[in-house]
């Protein structure tokens, strides 16, 4: 009878600490000539030598991975599963330098790309996925949503590649901020307000209403700003409600509970029940940036980088060409 002894199993030690990619060589020369000896002829080795080899191999795996014949050698159930496991891992070797070079060009990669809730509705965010997916294709995109800080600090440790947020007052010294475009902030309110039909208000002629804010501690640098801004307007904003988000605030002003300050993309939100009135007499504003490390090196982070440049030199050229007939109309 051929009966295949049975070996110790291995232990949870990881593979790699025990097997080298040259046993993996000798196994795939004995599994293709069925023979010991065949194969240390095409591997130019003595026998003796090549059965120590697969005999360690075994004891590393542990599993039988040949059934010995008289004259042939066959693979044993274990040993039919590593030879398509080794193919696959010689395949992959084989193809390294090629999809290394590739990479290089930026012709291939994984990136992770961040943002905020708020940020996500700026149309330079949308703009940017959008080439990237028509024209490299090759990269592969993931999305994170998070809050700034915690996109920053993803960011730091490389866990993100690049991110689409409010820029910080104060950057760590490992991180890039590439500053993309600037938005107005508006007054959004119930479209059965007394304000809603206006094309534009002063800050001033809502000091009465009750409000609702986005929290501090996302972006406590525009909460202070807007907070600055109706005091310098004469007032100080009676805050009813701290909604986590921008857009969590615009379902309470939805429902006539208060009105609220919130950055102009967030007019594509398309909220029937929501007016967005635009600011006069004070340049209240948000903006947005691109973070990726100082020191990123991967092609495809450079190529989304170009791409959002490019998209927020866009954006700017249609507001100022607005802006231009806007003006040309008035006169």
């Amino acid at each position: 009878m051929n009966i295949v002894s049975p070996i110790h199993r291995a232990d949870a030690e990881p593979i790699l600490n025990k097997i080298e990619l040259k046993r993996l060589r000798y196994f795939t020369a004995v599994a293709e000539a069925n023979s010991f000896s065949r194969a240390a002829e095409r591997l130019n080795v003595a026998q003796s030598h090549l059965s120590r080899q697969i005999m360690r191999l075994e004891q590393a795996l542990g599993h039988r991975l040949f059934v010995r014949r008289a004259r042939h050698v066959e693979l044993t159930d274990a040993g039919q599963i590593l030879c398509q496991e080794t193919n696959i891992i010689i395949l992959k070797l084989d193809s390294l330098p090629e999809r290394m070079n590739q990479a290089l060009g930026g012709a291939s990669g994984s990136i992770c790309l961040g943002f905020t809730v708020a940020g996500s509705f700026n149309a330079v965010t949308a703009k940017v996925i959008e080439t990237i997916r028509r024209k490299e294709p090759q990269i592969s995109l993931s999305f994170c949503v998070e809050p700034r800080r915690t996109l920053i600090e993803a960011i730091a440790d490389r866990r993100v590649q690049a991110c689409f947020v409010r820029p910080p007052a104060v950057s760590p010294p490992e991180i890039r901020v590439d500053h993309l475009v600037t938005e107005p902030i508006v007054l959004a309110v119930n479209k059965q307000h007394r304000l809603a039909g206006q094309a534009e208000v002063h800050l001033s002629e809502a000091a009465r209403e009750p409000f609702v804010l986005w929290q501090r501690n996302p972006a406590p640098e525009i909460y202070d700003e807007m907070m600055a801004a109706c005091q310098k307007v004469g007032f100080s904003p009676r805050v009813m409600y701290h909604a986590p988000q921008p857009v969590c605030a615009l379902l309470l002003v939805a429902a006539g509970v208060a009105v609220s300050l919130v950055p102009a993309s967030l007019r594509s939100v398309h909220i029937d029940r929501v007016s967005f009135i635009p600011l006069t007499g004070e340049s209240l504003s948000t903006s947005l940036a691109l973070i990726t490390r100082a020191d990123e090196h991967m092609a495809g982070v450079k190529l989304v980088r170009k791409h959002a440049l490019a998209a927020a030199a866009r954006q700017r050229s249609v507001v100022i060409s607005d802006r231009s007939n806007s003006a040309n109309q008035i006169l």
